[in-house]
């Protein structure tokens, strides 16, 4: 996928004007920000839920690092994904051949599939310590099994795409930037998902019913059925198709992007439109900032709730993920205007930019890394460290419990740089 794959991890860039290609450079540095500043979460979070560590035993670090993995990992990495994926397949922004197209296609979607599958055979022998059989085999390779849900939605994100999203952004691109028409589609392409929590099983048992939560969810899921529904993440998809359109026509412009006056704002039905949904996000997140301790784990509150997620949560935390966004081009722009200073201010953001960029390009990387190295730590009994009972005291504190999962997931990262540099010095 391209926020996982390498190949495709850049923006694909239109022949454009000089300015086009200085605006297609930060869209696409930023948007590696984007993915990268997440990495750093997932992990931390990865890791705390190997370790055992429950969200009582944290304090303000872990805490930290939890909520926001909860709230904008996978959010973010859809947003992200759709705008990948809208350059590269939903619309042909290179003047690519059909063949190129559809091999790039393949090779991207099966980079997702494989890294997958071998998560799924790690957790399956190396936490659930189970044998594997044909069946658990079949199971396994067709998704009647998926324990690392995460990665098992972008594929079938992507399915959905090319059956609905596709059609409706080509009307949407031939609309005119100035059309209300083009409003009427986006407000199609991000409503439809709003709806579908209606849809939500109650259970999944049997094989169809698994199948069907993959795309619409399941409340009361059992172990190997899936927690992201691909339907209900299309809100967040579309959204990243909806902006990889409007940036993708400024960078053909030969005017640079600047952000509109009000004036502008007002006149333009696409700023409007933009304006109108983070309003309408704001009001759905407002409560959720009161309820920051509250673990957003397993949210189920006050019609909030995360698997399957209801509207309300789309929705606010679809104000948290494209605010995130907003920052990732802030960073990047104000960096890169300074790259020829000697400031150490500005040498400190060059640097955490690229280091955030690295992350980002290779998502699938040290996402798959890091599954298979915390496999490990699911067979140690953590809770007797730090879950004190009434016979004997903790020997570490929360604090330091933290660091540990801090510095856990710190190695997961060095590791994974190591494996890259064995790979790039490699002879042969």
């Amino acid at each position: 996928m391209i926020l996982l794959d390498p190949s495709v991890a850049k923006t694909p860039r239109a022949k454009t004007s000089q300015d086009g290609s200085a605006f297609e450079e930060w869209i696409s540095v930023s948007l590696d920000v984007f993915k990268g500043i997440f990495i750093i979460f997932m992990l931390g979070e990865h890791t705390r839920s190997a370790l055992a560590m429950d969200m009582s035993a944290s304090e303000r670090i872990m805490q930290f690092i939890s909520q926001v993995a909860c709230a904008l990992d996978m959010t973010c990495f859809s947003t992200a994904y759709g705008f990948g994926c809208y350059r590269a397949y939903l619309t042909n922004s290179k003047n690519r051949s059909s063949s190129e197209q559809f091999k790039r296609l393949l090779r991207s979607v099966g980079l997702i599939v494989v890294a997958s599958w071998f998560c799924n055979l790690s957790f399956e022998m190396a936490v659930l310590r189970k044998p594997i059989t044909f069946t658990t085999l079949r199971k396994i390779l067709t998704f009647e099994i998926v324990y690392w849900d995460f990665l098992a939605t972008f594929p079938a994100m992507l399915l959905v795409a090319f059956l609905t999203t596709k059609p409706l952004m080509a009307i949407a691109a031939s609309a005119g930037k100035s059309s209300w028409k083009r409003i009427a589609i986006f407000a199609i392409l991000l409503g439809w998902p709003l709806l579908v929590p209606r849809l939500a099983l109650d259970t999944c048992k049997s094989p169809l019913e698994i199948y069907q939560a993959l795309f619409i969810g399941c409340i009361h899921r059992t172990m190997g059925a899936m927690r992201f529904s691909a339907f209900t993440y299309m809100f967040f998809f579309n959204f990243g198709c909806i902006v990889s359109l409007v940036t993708l026509e400024y960078s053909k412009s030969a005017n640079n992007f600047s952000i509109p006056t009000i004036r502008e704002a007002v006149s333009s039905p696409t700023w409007l439109g933009f304006i109108a949904l983070f309003l309408v996000e704001l009001y759905y997140a407002a409560p959720l900032f009161g309820e920051y301790n509250r673990s957003w784990e397993y949210l189920n509150w006050n019609g909030y709730r995360r698997f399957p997620m209801t509207t309300p949560l789309i929705l606010g935390w679809g104000f948290m993920s494209q605010s995130v966004g907003i920052v990732s081009l802030t960073m990047t722009a104000l960096f890169a205007k300074t790259k020829s200073t000697s400031n150490i201010l500005s040498k400190i953001g060059q640097t955490v930019i690229s280091v955030l960029e690295h992350f980002g390009a290779n998502v699938l990387l040290y996402l798959t890394i890091s599954n298979l190295v915390i496999h490990a730590f699911f067979h140690v009994d953590w809770t007797r460290f730090f879950k004190p009972d009434k016979k004997k005291e903790s020997m570490y504190t929360n604090f330091q419990w933290e660091l540990m999962v801090v510095a856990v997931a710190v190695g997961q990262i060095l590791l994974t740089r190591f494996l890259i540099y064995l790979v790039r010095s490699s002879r042969k």
